[in-house]
Order: C-alpha cells, then sequence, then structure tokens
C-alpha cells in the first residue's frame, strides 16, 4: 500500500492536461494547429510544424 501512496502522490504533482489539436501531414511537414483552419492566412501559421525525413 505504501508504494500505491507514493505513486498518487507523484500523479497530483506532475498533473498533465491534453489539448486536442488539428493535424495536416504535406509532403514535406506535419503541421499543428489549434483548430481546422479555414483560411490562406490560419493554413500559413500553424502553431508548431516539424520538417519529414525524406530519403530516396
Amino acid at each position: 500500500m505504501e508504494s500505491y501512496d507514493h505513486l498518487q502522490l507523484l500523479d497530483e504533482h506532475n498533473k498533465h492536461t491534453w489539448k486536442p489539436v488539428f493535424i495536416a501531414l504535406t509532403d514535406k511537414d506535419l503541421l499543428m494547429y489549434d483548430t481546422a483552419p479555414w483560411s490562406k492566412e490560419e493554413w500559413a501559421t500553424p502553431f508548431q510544424s516539424h520538417p519529414l525525413l525524406a530519403t530516396r
């Protein structure tokens, strides 16, 4: 029981929240948006982007 109490205490101190995101995958990038983009301007401004590795 004591180890379980320790895990519960750790969980209370490290609360993580989940946030839904809209993800678009292109030939070159993985793009993340807070909501689904509706305009060209919104498509051009993801809050985060990651280039994809490409090999031939």
